[in-house]
């Protein structure tokens, strides 16, 4: 009964799906071409609305374009027009003014060491006075001031409308020495880097009883005679700048064929024979210094213990 049963079934599906497979007499795919047919009609519609907005959208894009290019022009030419007629009225205005003398220059200043004033610029710096301060040289200025004046640097701004400003910084000078009433200023090279007709220093020791012998132009390095004396001096020298005691030496003498004389700005002499008695007795040197000690006559030239004794007119004369 039950593979009956079966059976059946199976002749029912089987007839369903032929029913299924049943086309119309008349359908021979004629609809599926006239439905692909209409579809391609759909599609080709589609795309003609699409290439129509496609030319409407980029001839707008093309008009905004042509009219932001139009808009920059007039605005670029405006700007042109107002730049012209800034720069024409500019120019008048400096004309006027020049005209005047209002950018003439009228004041000079000068930033820098004692070593040189400002009048000493001043007078290098004269030539360009009253003179428009655009069309003042740089170096012009640099060049006048560096063959007259041994410098590290100089700067020059001009500040308008009338000032004209000089900055200078020195080489550094180690000593002074005078000769035939002009003092001749020397840095640590021996070299001749200031020459004046005052003692306008007084940061450096002014060397007396010796002599300049050779050119005694800047940048020379003359002989300073007696050779032996000088060499002692010049060590010394450079002790006491390296341990910050040169400014408080107010002079070294070479005058008496034996002694050297240090002098300080406490009235301290220190009588010395060579370099050796000064390096040997050095701490009692550095003590006095820090001590503050004045009005005192230092012996030196002993091999043990330095001398002492009070400095007044009257043992000067002794001496």
């Amino acid at each position: 009964m039950a593979e009956l049963n079966q059976q059946k079934n199976k002749k029912r599906k089987f007839a369903n799906i032929m029913k299924r497979r049943q086309r119309h007499p008349q359908n021979n795919g004629s609809f599926r071409k006239a439905a692909k047919k209409t579809s391609r009609q759909q599609t080709s519609k589609q795309k003609g609305v699409k290439d129509a907005s496609y030319i409407t959208s980029s001839t707008l894009r093309h008009k905004i374009i042509k009219e932001e290019n139009r808009k920059r022009r007039i605005r670029n030419a405006g700007i042109w027009i107002l730049a012209v007629l800034i720069f024409a009225l500019s120019g008048f205005i400096l004309w006027f003014k020049t005209d005047e003398g209002y950018f003439n220059v009228k004041t000079i200043d000068v930033i820098g060491n004692e070593a040189v004033d400002t009048q000493t610029v001043s007078e290098i710096c004269k030539p360009y006075e009253n003179k428009p301060i655009y069309l003042i040289s740089y170096n012009d200025i640099y060049r006048d001031i560096r063959s007259d004046i041994t410098t590290n640097f100089v700067h020059i701004y001009l500040k308008f409308p009338d000032t004209l400003e000089v900055i200078i910084e020195e080489s550094p000078v180690l000593f002074c020495v005078s000769q035939d009433n002009t003092y001749y200023y020397f840095d640590d090279n021996q070299s001749i880097v200031e020459i004046s007709d005052n003692l306008g220093k007084t940061n450096v020791p002014l060397i007396t009883g010796v002599s300049l012998n050779g050119d005694l132009n800047l940048k020379s390095k003359p002989q300073i005679k007696p050779l032996n004396k000088s060499s002692d001096m010049l060590v010394i020298i450079d002790k006491v700048k390296k341990d910050g005691y040169l400014n408080r030496v107010s002079e070294m003498n070479a005058s008496d064929d034996i002694l050297i004389r240090i002098i300080t700005k406490n009235n301290l002499c220190f009588k010395i024979r060579t370099a050796d008695d000064f390096m040997r007795h050095y701490d009692y040197f550095k003590m006095a210094m820090d001590e503050g000690q004045s009005n005192i006559d230092v012996d030196m030239t002993t091999e043990n213990n330095v001398i002492i004794k009070d400095r007044n007119p009257k043992n000067e004369e002794d001496e």
